[in-house]
């Protein structure tokens, strides 16, 4: 069961990366075509948090990982 959990909650994470890539897409051709600055401008900004976004679940992610390889046991990782 909570293998099944843990399955669950890495696939949720990836779809949430998937879709934080596709807004990112998007917000950069909208930027590009935009000949409005406030209008570039929002979309960097929103950008930035598609990236935040995407920053947290692959941490998440990590731990799910860290928990399935080895037992609940989550290394430090320093780098972050």
């Amino acid at each position: 069961m909570e293998k099944r959990i843990i399955d669950d909650s890495m696939k949720d994470c990836c779809e949430n990366l998937k879709s934080f890539l596709s807004a990112i897409e998007g917000l950069v051709t909208i930027a590009e075509c935009s000949r409005n600055f406030d209008e570039a401008t929002q979309c960097l900004a929103m950008i930035g948090r598609c990236a935040a976004n995407m920053i947290e679940s692959i941490h998440k992610l990590e731990e799910h990982i860290a928990i399935q390889q080895f037992g609940g046991e989550i290394k430090n990782n320093t780098s972050r």
